[in-house]
């Protein structure tokens, strides 16, 4: 058994395999045209291989052009599921010999070129000597491409006309056929992918927040980090926008969070060193319970007036559980940016949330009702990443710009 960690080394083994092996079968949810793997999966001598294969076309992600070449061919068909069973979702590459002569990869690459040239992407190689039967494996195959057909012209022209139809519904702001409270993991997860505003920076951005809280208290960061965690500074740490999850414009709230903050001369204690006391009882792992939201709410209802919006105050608690919080923002935005006004329409929230005990009640209750908040961590590294920030990323799809 073998980790491949790298498109490179993923897009490698596949071309290599598709070469040396006389059979070939993947159940994958998406494919394009333009990768060096497709150019070498379609050579006459290659395509011939192909064995009870089935490619997913939700969200029309898959290529126009993949589908082309392989019009009326039976050894390859297409699958969606219909819109309240969930997502297909697979990424299974099988290639053999015979029942002793086999390799297999799955993991979280589909069969297009950002999966196999650019994304971070895992995939678990194995073969007959890692005690998994060939039979299991080609079975589950099987059983995507029972449910598959195949694609004809008629077919594809709708295809290629509702993609420029949803398309351009969806260019600048989508709208959800289906309530985020009432997704299962991988429709969420799919959705985030296919419709999230600037995902892997987001990522990234949840990571290095994550890292800051691992390795100190929000008192012992530096300034910098301070200011990157409360979202008053858009730049530091490589990470090029920390106003992703929302910018707190707030001086106030700036002074709060900065060594220089004037509320802690005469010997008072700083308010950042507040803060953070009251951020100590938010714990890194395990479900926060609403007693610790409680303690850490007693510190902003103290000093009310200070900058400690709603905003602010989600904004901390998203920064060091993603997987627990989410930031509000827009509120009382006039011009309807921030997440706000989707967010409402989401949870039926009937007027503005003025009081931190609304934002547990109306949001975060709620959304730990949601199946995709429930779903188990997830083995796929990739997945796990946007599971380990899922309930902050609800700003990907709820913000409005």
């Amino acid at each position: 058994m073998k980790i491949l960690s790298s498109a490179n080394e993923i897009e490698k083994n596949i071309c290599a395999f598709i070469e040396k092996f006389d059979n070939i079968s993947m159940s994958v949810a998406w494919a394009s045209a333009n990768s060096k793997a497709f150019k070498v999966l379609i050579e006459e001598k290659n395509k011939k291989k192909i064995q009870s294969s089935t490619v997913g076309l939700h969200f029309y992600q898959t290529d126009s052009k993949f589908i082309e070449k392989f019009l009326d061919d039976e050894r390859l068909q297409f699958y969606t599921k219909n819109k309240d069973e969930g997502v297909f979702h697979p990424k299974i590459y099988l290639f053999w010999n015979n029942e002793k002569d086999w390799v297999c990869l799955t993991g979280s690459a589909n069969f297009t070129q950002s999966a196999l040239t650019k994304n971070d992407e895992i995939m678990t190689m194995f073969d007959s000597n890692d005690g998994v039967k060939f039979k299991e494996i080609k079975d589950i195959i099987d059983s995507y491409y029972l449910k598959s057909s195949v694609m004809t012209q008629e077919k594809l022209n709708k295809y290629i006309a509702q993609s420029k139809k949803n398309k351009k519904e969806t260019k600048d702001n989508f709208r959800l056929n289906k309530s985020i409270k009432d997704m299962k993991w991988d429709e969420y997860y799919s959705l985030l992918q296919e419709k999230s505003n600037r995902l892997e920076e987001r990522l990234k951005l949840l990571t290095k927040s994550c890292e800051y809280f691992n390795q100190n208290t929000f008192e012992n960061m530096t300034e910098l980090q301070r200011k990157n965690i409360a979202g008053v500074l858009k730049r530091g740490n490589s990470i090029d926008d920390w106003f992703l999850f929302g910018h707190m414009p707030s001086q106030l709230f700036a002074n709060r969070v900065s060594t220089d903050d004037k509320r802690g001369e005469r010997g008072v204690v700083k308010s950042y060193m507040k803060i953070s006391k009251a951020l100590d009882f938010i714990p890194l792992t395990g479900e926060v319970s609403k007693k610790n939201f409680d303690n850490y709410i007693a510190y902003f209802e103290e000093y009310s007036g200070w900058g400690y919006s709603l905003s602010t105050v989600s904004r901390l608690l998203a920064m060091k559980r993603p997987d627990q919080f989410f930031c509000v923002t827009g509120i009382n935005n006039k011009e309807k940016k921030g997440n706000f006004r989707k967010l409402k329409d989401t949870f039926k929230i009937n007027n503005k949330i003025k009081i931190y005990e609304q934002y547990w009640n109306e949001i975060i209750e709620p959304i730990r009702q949601a199946p995709w908040y429930k779903a188990s961590k997830p083995t796929n590294e990739q997945e796990f990443q946007v599971w380990r920030g899922r309930v902050a990323l609800m700003d990907a799809l709820l913000y409005n710009n």
